[in-house]
């Protein structure tokens, strides 16, 4: 008799644990996904709390048994097939995740997505359904996740002010790629639990839009992908930022920011900024020296490959911004090369001193640490000096070009250096810094940077200088066997110009 009751009860273990062939069951969760189904399968594992049956062909599944039969289901996935209507009643009532992505439902339906009696759902997945205009307004007052991602195909997303104000368990909002041009406070606003919020691939321009009540204390952040143009210190004033911990500003039109947007945000543990064309110009010298620490770089996960890449001007392009030198930024004098004085054109801040007027560099002001000038430019050198009032300051001059990374000539004294070994018709970023020996700590470095461009490289030999001509022999030509030698001379002029101008800190 024991026997019999021991084999019973192994037959009806195997009958509620058996797997439909089209299937893969481990444990309680069944997975039916890529089955060519047309309906749910009928034998499915009784004990089954998870079932799968992505990308398919289902098309109904109101009033199915093999369903309802589910007593234990708690998660149904039904993305990427053909439904079109589902009523509360089809589902267990126990469900507490559905995901319905990527189906057929028509707003022409009015009931046909009616999922008000799920008590116990929990996440509900909508993306990629043509429902922009039927968002139901009574989805189950216990939702806490809800995706409404691509939702708008014909247009931006609006939603009612009572959209979500039965949603007062609601922790996570999507509502990704649906063209949204303005933030949907109204919507929102009644949303107190709400802690997630992605708005990410819309069409949004302003983050000052935002305005969300105290009482909404959002933790996640994404408007990456948007239009957003410039991140200002109020960019963030219309939202509680105490409690906010991941920011993404990625893949918008952002040119520069104003760190000072984060400031009384404590709790921020990922900002990622990546992917925006930044300008390492003046405007991005706040977000270049707040970089320095690196605290920073980690949040800005800079460390794990988020990198933020110069996207002009053009000599920086494609560097990471906090590869660039601090004193690179603010400088924009460009000296150009030149054949004669007459012909280069000098940036007003910029004064040309000829061979014949050339007097050596005057002391700077009291305020400034020294006076600079470029003295000469060639196809592969270029020489610069300066002027002190001060025996205890030591230079330091540093190069670079888009095609090699910096180079430094070491803190020493002195009041010329040559910059040698460079390659011709190259435009060059060169910048003289001065600190004074022993200051008091705190003491910034002082710097002055200019842009120059080598001089192109000639056939035969050609001389460089302050407007002096060398003359060079030819040795050429010997005819036939009679070995006679016939020499030429001839001058050939080139000069890379003097420029002097003072320095600007």
């Amino acid at each position: 008799m024991m026997t019999f009751l021991v084999i019973l009860l192994v037959a009806m273990v195997t009958a509620s644990s058996a797997c439909p062939s089209v299937c893969r069951c481990t444990g309680t969760r069944a997975d039916c996904s890529r089955a060519l189904l047309t309906a749910i399968p009928s034998d499915l594992p009784h004990n089954t709390t998870e079932l799968i049956l992505r990308e398919n062909t289902i098309t109904n599944i109101n009033n199915n048994t093999a369903l309802l039969n589910l007593k234990n289901l708690s998660s149904l996935d039904l993305q990427d097939n053909l439904i079109s209507r589902v009523v509360s009643h089809s589902f267990p009532g126990h469900l507490q995740k559905l995901n319905l992505a990527k189906n057929s439902f028509q707003c022409s339906e009015q009931d046909s997505l009616n999922l008000e009696s799920l008590h116990n759902l929990k996440e509900l997945d909508l993306s990629y359904n043509n429902i922009e205009v039927c968002v139901p307004d009574h989805l189950p007052t216990s939702l806490q996740v809800l995706r409404l991602d691509k939702i708008a195909y014909h247009g931006n997303l609006t939603l009612g002010p009572r959209q979500f104000e039965n949603l007062t368990a609601l922790t996570l909002l999507s509502l990704e790629q649906n063209d949204i041009v303005e933030f949907p406070n109204e919507a929102l606003e009644k949303l107190s639990t709400l802690t997630d919020l992605s708005l990410a691939r819309n069409k949004l321009r302003l983050l000052d839009d935002l305005v969300l009540p105290s009482s909404v204390k959002l933790q996640l952040l994404d408007v990456s992908f948007n239009d957003l143009s410039q991140i200002s210190t109020d960019s963030f004033s219309g939202i509680e930022k105490s409690s906010l911990k991941s920011l993404s500003l990625s893949g918008n039109k952002i040119k520069t920011i104003a760190p000072s947007a984060f400031s009384q945000m404590p709790q921020l543990k990922n900002l990622t900024m990546d992917q925006n064309p930044w300008h390492c110009g003046c405007d991005l010298l706040p977000l270049r020296e707040w970089l320095e620490n690196v605290t920073v770089r980690e949040l800005l996960g800079i460390t794990k490959g988020h990198a933020l890449n110069c996207e002009s001007p053009e000599d920086f392009k494609g560097r990471m911004v906090s590869k660039v030198p601090l004193h690179y930024f603010c400088s924009n004098t460009t000296v150009p090369p030149s054949t004669t004085v007459h012909q280069t054109t000098i940036p007003s801040n910029v004064t040309m001193v000829t061979v014949s007027t050339m007097n050596p560099l005057t002391l700077p002001p009291d305020k400034r640490l020294f006076n600079f000038s470029i003295d000469s430019i060639s196809e592969q050198t270029v020489q610069l000096s300066w002027a002190c009032s001060d025996s205890n300051i030591v230079f330091q001059v540093s190069w670079s070009s888009k095609h090699s990374s910096m180079s430094y000539s070491g803190w020493k004294k002195g009041t010329s250096f040559d910059i040698n070994s460079l390659l011709p018709d190259t435009k060059y970023h060169i910048c003289l810094m001065a600190t004074v020996q022993m200051a008091a700590r705190g003491k910034k470095v002082e710097t002055s940077c200019v842009s120059i461009i080598t001089t192109a490289k000639h056939d035969g030999l050609a001389g460089a200088g302050l407007g002096l001509a060398v003359a060079f022999p030819i040795c050429c030509l010997v005819i036939g066997g009679l070995g006679v030698f016939i020499g030429r001379r001839f001058c050939k002029r080139k000069s890379g110009g003097y420029q002097s101008f003072n320095a600007q800190v």
